[in-house]
């Protein structure tokens, strides 16, 4: 096992994955819910916090139901507070370790599915139930409470003849499924010479896939133009000069981790 840059090229994939793409989805989310225009008559947000908050808890239930009979891994409750506590809650110094990163990998694409949609039997509830009884209001999907808010809403007010929203979780799968079919590729064993213009190209389309539907990142200025999103356009050349990603480390010698 050789420490090569190679293995410092994955490490920032991870962590171009975990630092940006995933808080990228989130944003995505929250930009949807609480979109400029989505106000109550008193100006204030249509989706309050504690609404916003409940599909953030949503999707870390989600991970707490992943279990080893059906899926072939396992999600503990444990590894589910530590993503709230990471990505909800901002944690200070609440990291991932590289294998906890790659088993959100697998499994976001799933969690996200469908996640602000109204389900087949949600379509009927009763509006006034959303209204009246709080409780019954975690069992509603947002997209579903602010599109009936909207088609409610009577001239003059600020939520008239709004456009709907729509639930964005297509396309995020999409942007995950990319996501892993790069790391899948780049990590594979004796990739031939043919296969490496293919492996290029799909970090290109990832980056296109990225600005496309993600567009605004998390609401900086460079959005996606940073040293680390566009590190892995230069696999290619790595495995050229080093080789395999796998094989190397990018764990620490054991010279740096003796007392």
């Amino acid at each position: 096992m050789v420490y090569t840059c190679i293995s410092m090229l994955f490490a920032r994939y991870l962590g171009l994955f975990g630092d940006h793409v995933v808080p990228a989805v989130l944003y995505r989310y929250t930009q949807v819910l609480r979109r400029e225009d989505l106000v109550n008559s008193k100006g204030k947000p249509l989706l309050t916090n504690a609404r916003l908050e409940a599909v953030w808890k949503r999707l870390s239930d989600r991970f707490a139901t992943v279990v080893a009979d059906t899926s072939m891994i396992t999600m503990t409750p444990e590894y589910a507070a530590h993503f709230h506590d990471i990505y909800i809650d901002g944690k200070e110094g609440a990291k991932m370790t590289g294998d906890r990163m790659k088993m959100l990998m697998l499994t976001l694409p799933f969690m996200v599915r469908d996640l602000i949609a109204p389900e087949v039997h949600h379509v009927h509830v009763c509006t006034w139930y959303i209204l009246v009884l709080n409780h019954v209001y975690t069992c509603i999907y947002q997209v579903l409470l602010i599109n009936k808010a909207i088609d409610r809403a009577k001239a003059g007010s600020r939520l008239y003849k709004l456009p709907h929203v729509a639930d964005p979780s297509n396309e995020i799968v999409e942007v995950l499924i990319q996501c892993m079919d790069w790391n899948m590729a780049s990590r594979q064993s004796g990739i031939p010479e043919s296969e490496l213009p293919d492996l290029h190209q799909k970090a290109i389309d990832l980056l296109d896939i990225l600005q496309k539907h993600l567009p605004d990142k998390t609401g900086e200025k460079a959005k996606w133009n940073f040293e680390k999103a566009h590190s892995i356009l230069h696999k290619v050349r790595e495995i050229v000069l080093w080789g395999n990603t796998d094989n190397t480390s990018c764990q620490a010698p054991e010279v740096f981790t003796c007392c």
